[in-house]
């Protein structure tokens, strides 16, 4: 039911926006002129050709869907910059912090200067001086999830203010935009789907220093990614609709072997490529596009307070989880064999693969076991065996774990009762969750009061 109220909510957004664009949208002769938005703040969104709305999860959030900043959980910071075709040159600083219990906060400040030009006088003759056109932006921006209202959605807001100058003239001017997010954990099939949705300048007006006013163009931007492989391929797309513009696309991929990123998009007529290096707590981001003047660069640093140890310190733990309990319920199944109680060795060997799928013998012992309770139905000392486990697998339960850690930590305890509740339900003897399920029952209770 879940899935058809957000596909309402899709369907609805795009109709009663569409007016809207259309009252904002200003002439793109003029407007897209001022759209300091369309400078490349993130390596790693260029090089997918900028379908990022869908995926979101740095800092660099904050420009391509505000919506993604909820999936922070440790402190950014990002420094990049870019080397750009005709000696243009380009600049950003991002800041993003999480609070618990609020969601996550961003500051991000770009500055982007174009190559020197002649100056003229009105007859077009040179006086011999030269000048340069730069642009600032200043970026808030406000990303959380809204579980309460759906599992896996998510919502954002940017405002940014710009300020432009050339010679003598120049302007000044604030834009608002708007994102979503939904990533669809909660539907087995479809759960490493995830889908973005942005609005971009609505409003967004300028103010120029002859007091005239423009609009910047507005922008309806729709994304989709899919991870693969337990998130080492992502294949992501957007399209993005402009007022009297043809819809455009874009598609990306990002392959992560050993922590070396590869990546590569294609925008119309265009493609971008790129590399990116994590260790520990940094990334590195490069990309190369080229584009009808020439060839940009553009490098990125971010770094994690903590982010990426906690990552890899939760990933150590599952799998010493996941090893554990997948040996465990195989020795229980070896002694079930051994004694010939079949219908018992056959439901620990289905757990043992369960916790671990690629569990060294543990599929020869299921087959052998099926084989002999066979045996002995057909003598009549067994009955048919029927186990049929109802849980995920161990990977998606500890993620069930680990979702009701971050619903404690935002006080959202009867989430988080949910998703322990569920695990303890699948895994009986998980001391660890019972705890936890008796601390949120007490903390719940004493809410109440």
């Amino acid at each position: 039911m879940k899935i058809y109220t957000f596909t309402f909510l899709f369907l609805f957004s795009i109709i009663l926006i569409n007016p809207v664009l259309a009252e904002v949208s200003a002439d793109r002769d003029f407007a897209t002129t001022f759209d300091l938005n369309s400078a490349v703040v993130s390596p790693r969104a260029n090089a997918l050709g900028g379908a990022f709305e869908a995926i979101a999860d740095d800092s660099t959030a904050a420009y391509y869907n505000p919506a993604g900043l909820s999936q922070l959980y440790s402190m950014n910071v990002d420094l990049g910059g870019g080397i750009l075709s005709a000696d243009r040159m380009f600049f950003h600083v991002g800041y993003a912090h999480p609070f618990a219990s609020l969601g996550v906060f961003s500051i991000g400040v770009k500055y982007f200067r174009s190559a020197d030009m002649e100056e003229t006088d009105e007859s077009g003759n040179l006086l011999g001086k030269s000048f340069s056109s730069q642009d600032i932006g200043v970026a808030l921006a406000y990303g959380r999830d809204l579980n309460m209202l759906l599992y896996g959605l998510n919502a954002g807001v940017r405002v940014e203010y710009l300020y432009n100058t050339i010679l003598d003239e120049g302007y000044s001017g604030y834009t608002v935009s708007y994102g979503l997010l939904y990533n669809f954990y909660r539907i087995p099939s479809l759960r490493y789907l995830s889908t973005g949705l942005v609005i971009e300048n609505i409003p967004g007006v300028i103010k120029w220093t002859t007091d005239t006013e423009d609009t910047i163009t507005s922008k309806l931007k729709f994304g989709v990614a899919y991870r693969l492989f337990r998130d080492r391929l992502i294949l992501s797309g957007h399209l993005v609709y402009e007022k009297d513009v043809p819809v455009e696309w874009a598609i990306g991929t990002e392959y992560n072997y050993k922590n070396i990123l590869l990546r590569l998009g294609g925008q119309p007529y265009f493609y971008n490529t790129g590399i990116g290096f994590r260790y520990e707590v940094y990334e590195i981001n490069y990309s190369l596009n080229i584009d009808d003047i020439g060839y940009n660069h553009y490098v990125a640093l971010n770094y994690k307070f903590g982010g990426q140890v906690e990552e890899e310190m939760r990933s150590k733990i599952m799998t010493e989880i996941i090893t554990t309990k997948a040996e465990d319920h195989y020795n229980e199944g070896l002694f079930d064999l051994d004694n010939n109680r079949f219908d018992e060795a056959l439901q620990e060997f289905q757990l043992a693969l369960l916790w671990n799928p690629d569990m060294s013998g543990a599929e020869d012992k299921l087959e052998e076991t099926k084989n002999k309770a066979k045996e002995a139905k057909a003598r009549g000392d067994l009955k048919e065996p029927t186990f049929k486990t109802t849980c995920p697998s161990a990977k998606e339960l500890l993620k069930h774990y680990y979702a009701g850690i971050n619903a404690y930590m935002k006080n959202d305890l009867e989430l988080a009762l949910k998703e322990w509740r569920f695990v303890a339900r699948c895994d009986p003897e998980n001391e660890k969750v019972k705890i936890n399920i008796h601390k949120a029952e007490i903390k719940l209770k004493e809410m109440k009061k």
